[in-house]
């Protein structure tokens, strides 16, 4: 996760749409890492800024 945050920081436009399809369970991990659940969305997502996922 490490790896893949650092180069959407290094390459991704600003405020970039990241998508992201977690196991049924495993959203804590990733909630970690920026990404959130959202009401009405299947799977999680995060968006880029210029110095983090948030």
């Amino acid at each position: 996760m490490a790896a893949i945050r650092e180069y959407l920081q290094d390459n991704a436009p600003e405020k970039s749409f990241v998508g992201l399809f977690a196991s049924q369970g495993k959203e804590p991990f990733y909630n970690k890492y920026g990404f959130h659940k959202h009401d009405g969305m299947t799977g999680m997502f995060g968006v880029i800024h210029e110095i983090e996922i948030r």
